[in-house]
């Protein structure tokens, strides 16, 4: 097996590359940077998160505690019913030859239509409207133009 990288095994709750040969002649293992698009807009109308604008998420604390109304309480159930339509429609684009960074795009503006922020955009400073992996990959990761799924 010299020179050569073998596949990725998850050990004692970690995930541990072999390889015989030093990393550095193992290319199999090395991450380099993708390429991101730019940040796609919002509408000025829609309302924003505290953080949409600096990336900094606020710090609560005991003394935030809040009370919901049933106005409130319906609001966020009217939240949760938009979030289970975006991820839907999310997952209806999802097919061979489609790129992670075109369901971005076309869920951001899913989101939008509907006069509502897309909640990962610039949460502590995360560049796009989802979070995504593609194929096989088993941690989420910011969309791009390739690969394209298969």
């Amino acid at each position: 097996m010299t020179g050569r990288c073998s596949i990725v095994r998850k050990s004692a709750g970690l995930l541990r590359s072999l390889c015989s040969a030093p990393t550095a002649s193992c290319s199999a293992l090395r991450v380099t940077p993708g390429q991101v698009s730019p940040r796609l807009a919002v509408p000025e109308h829609v309302e924003r998160p505290p953080y949409a604008n600096t990336g900094s998420v606020p710090r609560s604390g005991p003394n935030r505690i809040i009370i919901h109304d049933a106005k409130s309480i319906g609001r966020m159930r009217d939240s949760c019913k938009m979030a289970v339509e975006a991820r839907e429609f999310a997952l209806s684009l999802a097919k061979p030859g489609v790129t992670t960074d075109e369901i971005d795009r076309r869920t951001h503006e899913f989101i939008v239509q509907k006069n509502a922020y897309p909640s990962p955009l610039n949460y502590m400073g995360f560049p796009k409207s989802v979070c995504t992996s593609r194929n096989e990959v088993i941690c989420h990761g910011i969309p791009g133009p390739f690969p394209r799924l298969r």
